[in-house]
């Protein structure tokens, strides 16, 4: 049957919000967030996370919190829309129905219409969309990574030369200013600012301006909080890039902590020329919103002696949700402001279809809604994220707009109360069912291509990428199988395939007899479901 949100809750608003004014909404989405990178989850002290650990502690920290896709084109896809990532409007009109979309992040070379990633155009609804239909003003500072002409591959619009010499300065700032006016149309934001409109080695400007400014972000997040109309409510999209990856290359160590933290994706200096550099071209001055990088380091030093080094780049993330949260105190918005915090998606088994990818970091915050340190074990996915917007912000749904979604307002007063029984991960040729205690996968790639296998692994979504599929066989065994079921309670590693075992038939039907529900609801065919 056709999942749309749950709105019977709607009359149960009322209780909540009463005649007060509607809630702001921050949301704070985070890159390849893995659960040892943040303190409240981690609790080893090998990061150090205080702000962080502190907006989850209080308020509810999910447990079973997930994301739809673990890969950033279509996990931010139905985080941005609440839809899953297969109702792409885009591909829904350009593609044809009989096709199986493979589920990815670019076209590829040559504009390989074998990839079909979910971008957003003017025709889709989003989050900030709806919300405007309430009244509110929406912002966006950040990656947003669903923009058509930036995935076209090879990048489209590359900008070449001295990105010193004024002539090339210009079309740099013209070519981002185009991106902007573009994301702003299509993705519905009021406020578009600090744009990152692709992961930083893809801009199609010059490689001494390819790298992430976390300081330039937090500089935008806090001047929209200064200069929104406070007389209406507001949504914040902070979208930070920060960490796009696991602590595995060297941010600083104690023989080298003035010189630089350095991670997957990233690069930011103490000092020089890389402090002024943006996708918008060269800063006159370094921002000064956030701690200083040697300040984060002495921090990290003196609070995580024994932690891994590469977790100082976690400390400068923190430094920059605390200066968002600080600002909120200091305007006197935060007890009426409504926080989510997700990750994308995990960087272990990105790229897969595997639960393990798609669990992530989630919590929410909400003064005087839900109480500190509240603890929820039952499932949530992103997509319940825009429900529950909508839900709080009272939003008069369109009716041809179809949310996959369910709002967890029941949940703030109640951490034990259950909004949904599954969801679905999508990625390449693969999909997947997730329940409390089961995980149901489907591999069906095209008869034309190559079939994965043993001998020959590949990624759902074609390919080995480096090594990535031989990896994903050696952890999950059973993982080029075309059929995969999986016992979470008993093998939360997913190392034993067990849909041939004949005790596991019943309930391994039951699943794939779901995926085929939800596939019926969708506008692409996916092998014989």
């Amino acid at each position: 049957m056709k999942i749309k949100v749950l709105m019977a809750v709607m009359a149960a608003v009322s209780v909540i919000c009463g005649a007060a004014p509607k809630p702001n909404i921050l949301f704070i989405h985070i890159d390849d967030m893995d659960f040892d990178e943040i303190g409240a989850y981690a609790g080893t002290g090998q990061c150090w996370t205080p702000h962080m650990d502190e907006l989850v502690k209080s308020g509810m920290k999910f447990t079973r919190g997930y994301v739809t896709s673990p890969v950033c084109v279509p996990s931010r896809f139905a985080t941005l829309t609440g839809r899953y990532a297969s109702r792409c409007a885009y591909n829904e009109h350009s593609v044809s129905a009989e096709t199986t979309l493979n589920i990815e992040n670019v076209w590829g070379e040559g504009g390989n219409a074998r990839k079909t990633p979910p971008v957003i155009e003017e025709n889709e609804y989003t989050f900030a969309k709806l919300l405007k239909r309430a009244g509110y003003t929406t912002g966006l500072v950040g990656k947003i990574h669903n923009d058509r002409p930036s995935l076209q591959r090879p990048v489209q619009g590359m900008v070449e030369g001295d990105s010193h010499d004024p002539v090339v300065a210009e079309k740099i700032r013209q070519h981002y200013r185009t991106v902007v006016d573009r994301v702003r149309r299509n993705f519905g934001f009021d406020v578009v600012d600090r744009l990152y409109y692709d992961n930083k080695e893809q801009l199609p400007i010059p490689k001494d301006l390819q790298t992430i400014n976390g300081a330039w972000i937090t500089e935008g997040a806090i001047r929209f909080l200064e200069d929104v109309d406070k007389s209406k409510p507001f949504c914040l999209y902070y979208s930070n890039p920060i960490p796009h990856g696991q602590m595995v290359r060297p941010l600083g160590n104690k023989n080298n902590a003035g010189k630089k933290i350095i991670g997957h994706h990233v690069e930011i200096n103490m000092a020089g020329e890389k402090a002024l550099a943006t996708p918008a071209g060269w800063l006159a001055e370094p921002p000064a919103t956030q701690p200083s990088v040697e300040d984060c380091l002495e921090r990290f030093w003196a609070s995580a002696p024994n932690a891994n080094p590469d977790a100082a780049l976690l400390t400068w993330l923190d430094d920059s949700v605390g200066a968002l949260l600080g600002k909120l105190d200091e305007l006197g918005l935060r007890d009426n402001t409504l926080i989510f915090f997700l990750s994308d998606h995990q960087s272990v088994d990105k790229f897969t279809v595997f639960e393990t990818g798609a669990h992530v970091p989630f919590a929410v915050s909400w003064k005087g809604h839900v109480a500190p340190k509240t603890v929820s074990d039952s499932l949530v996915c992103s997509l319940d994220i825009t429900a529950t917007m909508v839900d709080v912000a009272g939003v008069d749904i369109p009716e041809d707009c179809v949310l996959d979604g369910f709002s967890m307002v029941p949940m703030f007063g109640n951490p034990d109360a259950e909004i949904r029984d599954d969801f679905l991960i999508e990625l390449g040729y693969g999909r997947g069912l997730v329940t409390r205690s089961w995980q149901y996968l489907a591999l069906r790639f095209p008869e034309d291509m190559e079939q994965p296998s043993k001998e020959k692994p590949q990624l759902p979504a074609g390919g080995d990428r480096k090594g990535k599929a031989q990896r994903l066989l050696e952890n999950h065994p059973g993982g080029m199988d075309f059929d995969q079921l999986y016992r979470l309670d008993r093998d939360p590693g997913l190392v034993s395939n067990v849909w041939k075992n004949p005790e596991n038939k019943a309930v391994g039907e039951k699943l794939r007899g779901r995926l085929g529900e939800y596939i019926k609801t969708f506008p692409h065919a996916f092998g014989e479901f």
